[in-house]
């Protein structure tokens, strides 16, 4: 726990590069900037991968609070095949803003990676899932973004100045804000309850607007992450993208399809590498549904 900034970490790069791999960062809390995390540094890069920010808190009574899971101010910081799960800014009564990530003159790079529940617990709430200002620059690719509530909005918010890209992503929930919003083509986007918009700029020839739900609920579904796979109404909605605009695999390891491939974090209908129990990949579940448990769970 942090008064101030950085609930598990503060880095401060300088000209440095630095990265995480495979790391766990869950139920810290700070007071004002990166309940999980604090990473500042100038013109440096900073690389997560199969990272987790889950449960973490940024939280003041009197001041803004921002980035439940990480804060960024500066540098460069690339994001790939992690996820940022239940992190809460606010709450304490103080504004707040970037329930999962608060960038502030950052440029962003979200690649095969999920946001999912995250919240801003304020009366004004600025960016669920993502927040930035300062003119910093966010792309999302192969992306999925879920907010915590279907009527939410604000999922992601720029101040004007800031940008947002979006490429082959699931979107749902709703962008606000004065900066820009563009995309770059194979989106999905989800609206919330009453909405024909998410706001985020998703008009390219391409991208499409589901109708309906399109996602399991988040859970392990093989690989190091908890990831959201795509229910059986969801597939002919996010089987859109093009092999040449696919990477060779999805946040899990899985192998994305040939010809086309899935848009957001989770390729369908292909399993992770592993030794995974079941044969389909989901590793998540309990033992409500056995008839008989035995004590130490056999039955």
């Amino acid at each position: 726990e942090a008064v101030q900034s950085g609930g598990a970490f503060a880095i401060f790069l300088g000209t440095s590069v630095g990265s995480f791999d495979g790391v766990s960062v869950r139920g810290n809390m700070a007071g004002l900037q990166g309940g999980g995390g604090f990473v500042t540094g100038g013109p440096s890069a900073f690389v997560f991968e199969r990272t987790t920010f889950e449960g973490n808190t940024v939280a003041s009574a009197a001041n803004l609070s921002r980035g439940g899971g990480v804060y960024f101010f500066g540098g460069n910081v690339v994001i790939d095949e992690s996820t940022f799960a239940r992190n809460v800014a606010g709450g304490l009564g103080g504004d707040a803003a970037g329930g999962a990530v608060m960038a502030i003159g950052t440029s962003l790079l979200l690649r095969n990676s999920t946001l999912s529940g995250n919240r801003v617990e304020t009366t004004a709430t600025f960016g669920t899932e993502i927040a930035a200002e300062s003119s910093a620059a966010i792309r999302l690719e192969f992306t999925t973004v879920v907010p915590w509530d279907t009527a939410a909005a604000n999922t992601v918010a720029l101040a004007a100045g800031s940008s947002f890209e979006a490429l082959a992503s699931i979107v749902g929930g709703q962008c606000a804000g004065g900066g820009s919003f563009t995309s770059l083509g194979f989106n999905v986007e989800r609206p919330p309850s009453g909405s024909t918009s998410t706001q985020c700029g998703l008009i390219h020839v391409s991208d499409v607007q589901a109708p309906g739900p399109l996602l399991r609920p988040l859970a392990g579904y093989g690989g190091p992450t908890l990831t959201h796979a795509v229910l059986p109404e969801g597939l002919g909605w996010t089987f859109l993208v093009p092999s040449v605009q696919c990477p060779a695999a999805d946040q899990r390891g899985a192998l994305r399809s040939s010809l086309f491939c899935h848009a957001g974090a989770f390729e369908a209908e292909t399993l992770a590498p592993g030794p995974w129990i079941f044969s389909d990949g989901f590793e998540s579940g309990d033992a409500s549904a056995w008839p008989v448990v035995l004590p130490g769970g056999s039955s």
